[in-house]
C-alpha cells in the first residue's frame, strides 16, 4: 500500500501520521485571522483606558450604552469598543466627539489630543484672521481661541462668529449690489 508525504509548513509526515498533522495545523494562525494593526503604544493604551474610566463613570448618569453612545457618534458600537478598548488609538476627532458626548475635556485623558486639537482651533481662528473678520466680530474670534487654549469647548462661539461673518458678508454683498443699481440708472 502507498503512504503518501503530505507537507505542510516544513512538517512531512506519512498517512499514518495523519494526528500529528492536524495538531500541528490547529497551532498554526491563519493569515485571515491575524489582527494586522499595529501595536498599539504603552501611551495610547493609556489615553484609551483613561477615556474608557470615565465613559464608565458617566455612561450611567447619561444613560449610555456602547451601543446609543455609537449611534449618537454615527459610528459603529464595533469601533466604540475599539476606541474604548485600545486596540484602536484614539484620533482627535474621536477623542472631541467622545469627550463631547459624554461631558469631559479632552485633557481628562489626553494632554496630546488636547493640544493637537488647541493647534487645529488655533489654525481655524488664524485662518480667519487673515480672512479679514469685522471689528465688531475679534473680540467673540478672541474668545473661542481663549477658549480652546484653556481646554474648553469654543465650538458655540465658533459657530456665533460664523453666522457673524455671513451676515457681514451678506452686507456687503447688498452694498456692492446697490451700488451697482445707483450706477446703472
Amino acid at each position: 500500500m502507498h503512504n503518501p508525504i503530505i507537507a505542510a509548513d516544513n512538517i512531512n509526515v506519512n498517512a499514518g501520521g495523519i494526528c500529528e498533522l492536524i495538531a500541528a495545523r490547529n497551532t498554526l494562525t491563519p493569515m485571515s485571522t491575524k489582527d494586522k494593526r499595529k501595536p498599539r503604544e504603552p501611551w495610547e493604551q493609556d489615553e484609551c483606558a483613561a477615556l474608557k474610566a470615565l465613559f464608565d463613570s458617566r455612561k450611567d448618569e447619561l444613560g449610555l450604552t456602547q451601543e446609543k453612545a455609537a449611534h449618537l457618534l454615527d459610528i459603529t458600537q464595533g469601533s466604540l469598543n475599539n476606541y474604548l478598548s485600545g486596540r484602536n488609538a484614539l484620533n482627535a476627532k474621536a477623542a472631541a466627539d467622545i469627550a463631547l458626548l459624554i461631558g469631559v475635556k479632552v485633557d481628562d485623558f489626553s494632554a496630546r489630543l488636547a493640544n493637537e486639537i488647541r493647534r487645529m482651533a488655533t489654525a481655524v481662528v488664524d485662518v480667519e484672521r487673515h480672512v479679514s473678520i469685522p471689528k465688531s466680530l475679534e473680540g467673540l474670534a478672541e474668545a473661542a481661541h481663549r477658549n480652546s487654549e484653556n481646554g474648553d469647548n469654543p465650538d458655540d462661539m465658533l459657530k456665533m462668529l460664523e453666522r457673524g461673518m455671513n451676515k457681514q458678508h451678506a452686507k456687503e454683498g447688498a452694498t456692492k449690489h446697490e451700488g451697482k443699481k445707483k450706477r446703472a440708472h
